[in-house]
């Protein structure tokens, strides 16, 4: 996997459990010192992701994140690292 892949690969697992920001309040960064957040993807409440899931084909560069308590899941698109979004959800009714 390539470096790049990997420092998304990080920041969507750091970013697909939490909701809230990442920076403290008191401006102090939590977390390893050698892991740098490249973007941040709001996907709700905390605990409501429950697997993710990183294609390891460059040309398909998506992220499939599965969902609890609101069955289903969301897939994001990383192939601008720094404006990383989801592009679709999808859920059971």
């Amino acid at each position: 996997m390539s470096r790049t892949l990997t420092t998304v690969f990080t920041a969507v697992c750091l970013t697909a459990s939490y909701a809230a920001p990442i920076a403290a309040q008191d401006g102090m960064r939590h977390g390893s010192a050698n892991v740098e957040v490249i973007s941040h993807v709001p996907l709700g409440a905390p605990f409501t992701v429950s697997d993710l899931d990183i294609e390891q084909e460059l040309t398909r560069p998506y992220a499939y994140v599965s969902r609890m308590f609101e069955t289903g899941f969301d897939v994001i698109d990383l192939r601008d690292p720094r404006n990383a979004k989801v592009i679709y959800g999808w859920r059971i009714e």
